[in-house]
């Protein structure tokens, strides 16, 4: 349990586990389409961040697995224990409202 709510406690890391989340995988982080836009932005501004930090850390705890040569994201091993909290959390976005 843990594990989830380090992955779910940075907010960088919340948007990329709501993109996996709400669209079919891969994630394409450098495709400008709508669902990525904010990523564009995101990755232009913040790059290191995420490469060294966020993306490693949510690829260890298994929410995700990152093809860093085609710069693409999918769902991990362990994305269904994840999966069940972003419902919940979008559900009452009354109290949290993710930046997608």
């Amino acid at each position: 349990m843990d594990r989830v709510f380090k992955s779910l406690s940075h907010p960088d890391r919340r948007k990329v586990l709501f993109a996996l989340y709400n669209h079919d995988p891969p994630l394409d982080m450098e495709a400008p389409t709508e669902e990525t836009i904010i990523y564009q932005k995101y990755l232009e501004e913040q790059q290191v961040e995420l490469v060294h930090r966020h993306l490693p850390m949510l690829e260890e705890s298994g929410s995700i697995q990152w093809d860093r040569e085609n710069k693409a994201v999918y769902q991990g091993p362990r994305f269904e224990e994840i999966e069940s909290l972003l419902e919940v959390l979008e559900d009452h976005d009354e109290f949290f409202e993710p930046e997608r």
